[in-house]
């Protein structure tokens, strides 16, 4: 059930610590309308710890990119655009051949939680916008190295850490998580309390309705 109901609980995944959990997908187009809602929805909550769980949106690509697949994403983008205000390039649509594979960003963001969880949500945020503004490839490893220069972060050892096999295993674990809550769409935003997850949002939510339905659950659930 939804609302103030319990959602699925998955008692030996994941720590129980009080927390929001925020699953999404950094090439996820409405993940990033929202990325502007979350950062106030976490800078307005510094008692509850913000955590990530990446969601593999199209794991694998498999996507045929031919011209009704380009004129879906770039009518959907300008959708978003316009309900969300944020910025949308569309150069990436010219190209001939793009595989839409979102398992490699994915796997960045865990690769930066291992290595900072404090900075995640940034280099999230980072990744999205070098994707749908810059229309950079995310699958290409080089494209993490300005972001993480930018956040203080050693290149050498995100590369290294990106092409192993162990961060590869790590992110079908995190898909496997958001499986297990019952989460099939991005974004989605719960409250993780008492060892249960409550939901926040479903989709795009501006962020004060987030923290009202946060606040609700945090002074329902004492």
């Amino acid at each position: 059930m939804i609302g103030i109901a319990l959602l699925t609980v998955i008692t030996s995944m994941c720590a129980q610590e009080e927390a929001i959990i925020y699953v999404g997908d950094p090439m996820c187009s409405w993940c990033y309308g929202v990325s502007e809602e979350l950062q106030v929805l976490k800078e307005s909550n510094p008692q509850l710890p913000f955590e990530i769980i990446v969601g593999g949106l199209r794991d694998g690509g498999g996507e045929e990119w031919n011209q009704a697949f380009k004129q879906f994403l770039h009518e959907h983008w300008e959708e978003i655009g316009h309900q969300t205000g944020m910025k949308f390039s569309y150069d990436l649509l010219e190209k001939d051949e793009f595989d839409y594979n979102t398992e490699p960003a994915c796997r960045a963001v865990v690769v930066a939680m291992d290595l900072d969880k404090r900075l995640a949500f940034s280099f999230f945020k980072r990744t999205q916008k070098k994707f749908y503004f810059d229309n950079e490839d995310p699958k290409d490893v080089d494209f993490y190295k300005s972001i993480c220069e930018g956040l203080g972060m050693s290149f050498i050892t995100f590369s290294n850490k990106f092409n192993s096999e162990e961060s590869k295993r790590k992110t079908k674990t995190e898909f496997l998580k958001a499986q297990q809550l019952g989460i099939s769409s991005f974004p989605t935003v719960l409250l993780r309390k008492n060892g249960e997850y409550y939901l926040i949002a479903a989709g795009f939510t501006r962020s004060d309705d987030m923290q009202r339905t946060l606040d609700k659950y945090l002074q329902n659930l004492d």
